[in-house]
């Protein structure tokens, strides 16, 4: 008892609190608390103190602070960053709390409900970036990040620092880049298409691949046009996006489409290594979220009824900030099959299985192929920034 206590008192003297303090508690709050964690409930645990406003310094939770929680430490090198997590519910990873501002960097030794937490870090003049972290009871978490500067090129990217891929045949290293946060939208796509990008001979081979024959890059154009007969993705009507759906993926794309757009955009599609690297960091076998595989439907779209808004799953947020890398859609990358003209595909839609994320799923199609459940996201070289990395 005496070790709890003074652990408490650590904590107390540093000023480590999680919601303000509060002397007067409805009656038998303390006891309910003590219950949740006796029995390990954490998300009632939190759900208790969120609502009595209480401290976990405070001397009354004393006895049951080692059990239900720990302390979170984060510094970046750019201070003064703005740290706010949501709670992840056990039950339902879909569900967030409501945003628990932390305050600025650095953050030493807050004191935190065990559980898992969606941590959105922002700074002027930096990108913002969100990940997970996993709080265990009793064991301190310490996290380093370095942001890198916002700039018009890396609008709604993130920094991916040089590392290992962990792909079949074999670890890859992987020199640092930039990767798109999202899929690339209809609203993205109307722009490229409002700038006159299929028409700019820039963007395209003067020859490209159809059906197996290779086919001039006018007569190929006259190919990829939408419903209507209009220069667009198959997917389309009229020239544009049905309504609703300017922030969903956009799909109907073939490969020789999405790099015009890489090429409009001065991006570049992802190369294998650099994609399964984004999404997974060195975790072979894994998730973007982990190993959990039997929360995949709460935390990416696999099995629905058609896309969704990108970054609708936080919770399914890759450990450097990618949203929708499993599930919404697969997406191309620059990759040509070996002694073949075709293009690999990778990454789960919402027409999939879970099971259909894994390395070994990476399908190869033509590059004039397109249909609903393909898009893509694009990256850029990072020639001179430094590693942002991952949580640890």
């Amino acid at each position: 008892m005496a070790g709890v206590v003074a652990l408490v008192t650590v904590m107390a003297a540093a000023g480590l609190y999680f919601t303000r303090p509060s002397d007067r508690l409805p009656p038998g709050t303390i006891e309910a608390i003590e219950q949740a964690a006796t029995a390990g409930h954490t998300d009632d645990v939190f759900r208790l103190v969120q609502e009595a406003n209480l401290d976990l310094t405070d001397a009354r939770l004393a006895r049951v602070v080692p059990r239900i929680g720990s302390t979170f430490t984060l510094d970046t090198d750019s201070p003064s960053a703005t740290v706010n997590l949501r709670r992840v519910s056990s039950d339902d990873p879909s569900e967030l709390s409501a945003v628990l501002p932390l305050g600025q960097t650095p953050i030493v030794g807050r004191a935190i409900v065990a559980g898992e937490y969606v941590v959105d870090l922002s700074g002027d003049g930096h990108l913002p970036v969100t990940f997970l972290i996993q709080v265990s009871s009793g064991q301190p978490l310490t996290v380093h990040r370095r942001l890198q500067p916002s700039t018009q090129e890396h609008d709604r990217m993130v920094f991916v620092e040089a590392g290992v891929a962990a792909v079949p045949g074999g670890d890859v290293s992987t020199p640092a880049f930039f990767i798109d946060a999202f899929e690339v939208t209809n609203e993205d796509f109307a722009r490229f298409l409002s700038a006159g990008g299929y028409a700019n001979v820039a963007f395209w081979p003067d020859v490209m691949v159809i059906d197996g024959q290779r086919v001039a890059r006018a007569e190929a154009l006259r190919r990829f046009v939408d419903r209507t007969n209009l220069p667009g993705p198959r997917s389309w009507s009229g020239g544009t996006f049905a309504e609703g759906k300017a922030r969903h993926p956009v799909t109907g794309v073939s490969w020789y489409e999405a790099s015009a757009f890489a090429k409009w955009a001065g991006k570049e599609l992802p190369a294998y290594p650099q994609w399964w690297r984004a999404a997974v960091d060195t975790a072979s076998g894994g998730l973007p979220w982990g190993t959990d595989a039997r929360s995949a439907a709460a935390r990416a779209n696999f099995g629905q009824a058609g896309t969704v808004d990108v970054g609708s799953y936080p919770s399914g947020v890759s450990p450097f900030g990618c949203f929708d890398m499993a599930g919404n859609v697969r997406e191309w990358l620059s990759d040509v099959q070996p002694g073949g003209a075709r293009h690999s595909v990778t990454g789960g839609s919402w027409l999939d299985e879970v099971y259909m994320f894994e390395p070994s799923h990476t399908e190869w199609f033509e590059p004039a192929y397109a249909n609903q459940a393909i898009g893509f996201r694009l990256v850029t070289p990072a020639t001179a920034a430094v590693g942002q990395g991952a949580p640890r």
